[in-house]
């Protein structure tokens, strides 16, 4: 058999009565459609869910994220507390006369009345308080820091670039230098006294100017992190938004988290998932942003022991309708309950939960029905293995 070619792609068989077209098309028609039979087709269903149950809780903050900033102050109903330790000195040091100390420090961002006058008390730590678990509880444990204050610093209005400096107890930093198993190193801890802003500050330095034995004139030396530690504990004085079903609230710092839980018994046991988006909606008169917001949540999967870190979903945030919607990809938190792991329940954390204090504010399951976390599941039911 001889095939003749021609330019449109067409074959034309020359010794043969019958005539083969091949060809392309860009638009899906019904040509071809009845090859496979149906019944060899998978069938997706789509299920919509509502939360059924929500609340909040309080955490640990992310403890995989690195401590970046040092929140210091108070709102209306949160407080920040800072702590900073420098050790690791060289032993050349232990010899020295320390003249003056400061610990200087940029801000970086701020919550609350930006022009609020900002104050603070430093305080001598009198036990560790390294670690991931460490939290504001555990800050307020009677004999946690020394009474009364080595010293109070009213600062005024600070703007969110300015360097602060604050003048610490030479004698205190002295004791730094000589450490060892009677007199340990704890760092210090900075007490808010103002009350219409936190302050959010970076790079903290540890300024001395200071005289060795065999020399007549004094020098200075600058630690900086990561030569010791810092971090912040956060607290909001009133909790009772945390049993509030109609507001879910999400809080940095303080490591509120937020809980929407579903019933999925409608979803057949060992479906495959296909996707499934999570859908929660902005109370916007009930945020609390600062001027750095990083405005996005996690949510979390959740099993037995609680929420698990690293099995996670960042959210998409979009506007409907003048609405503001956090939209979450937890394909695989769904394929996993399916299959008997985990429990239908999700944990919202803030994007940037151990370094900032914003607040979020979402809908909750006693809201109006338009406004609830809802759900929404394409699936395939499959054969129980």
């Amino acid at each position: 058999m001889i095939l003749g070619f021609f330019q449109k792609r067409f074959f034309f068989p020359v010794a043969c009565s019958a005539l083969l077209l091949q060809a392309c098309v860009n638009e899906p028609g019904t040509v071809g459609s009845g090859i496979i039979p149906a019944s060899d087709l998978t069938q997706a269903d789509t299920l919509a869910l509502s939360a059924t149950r929500s609340y909040g809780l309080s955490s640990v903050s992310d403890s995989l994220t690195l401590p970046l900033v040092i929140a210091v102050g108070k709102t209306a109903n949160l407080e920040a507390w800072g702590l900073v330790m420098f050790d690791g000195f060289a032993s050349v040091f232990d010899s020295i006369a320390v003249q003056s100390v400061e610990l200087r420090l940029r801000a970086t961002y701020h919550l609350g009345d930006s022009l609020g006058q900002f104050s603070l008390a430093v305080r001598k730590a009198l036990a560790s308080w390294q670690g991931s678990t460490f939290k504001y509880s555990d800050l307020r444990q009677p004999g946690f820091y020394e009474e009364p204050a080595r010293s109070t610093h009213t600062l005024g209005a600070i703007g969110d670039t300015a360097d602060i400096v604050i003048p610490l107890d030479t004698a205190l930093v002295n004791e730094w230098f000589k450490t060892d198993s009677t007199n340990p190193n704890f760092g210090i801890v900075l007490e808010p006294t103002n009350t219409t802003v936190i302050k959010g500050f970076v790079t903290p330095q540890l300024y001395v100017i200071y005289q060795h034995p065999d020399s007549s004139t004094a020098d200075t030396v600058t630690f900086s992190a990561p030569v010791g530690d810092y971090r912040f504990v956060a607290a909001a004085a009133d909790t009772t938004f945390l049993q509030d079903s109609t507001l879910i609230q999400v809080r940095g710092g303080a490591a509120y988290r937020g809980i929407a839980e579903f019933d999925i018994a409608a979803l057949p046991r060992f479906s495959a998932i296909h996707r499934a988006l999570l859908e929660v909606f902005a109370d916007a008169p009930g945020s609390d942003f600062s001027s750095a917001v990083s405005d996005s949540l996690i949510a979390l999967f959740s099993d037995e022991l609680g929420l698990v870190a690293r099995i996670e979903a960042v959210s998409e945030v979009s506007e409907g309708t003048g609405q503001k919607i956090y939209t979450f990809n937890i394909t695989s938190f769904t394929q996993l309950w399916v299959q008997g792991f985990g429990i239908p329940r999700i944990g919202l954390r803030t994007y940037n939960e151990r370094n900032g204090v914003d607040g979020f504010s979402v809908h909750g399951a006693a809201a109006t029905d338009s406004l609830r976390p809802r759900l929404r599941i394409i699936y395939s039911s499959t054969t129980n293995p």
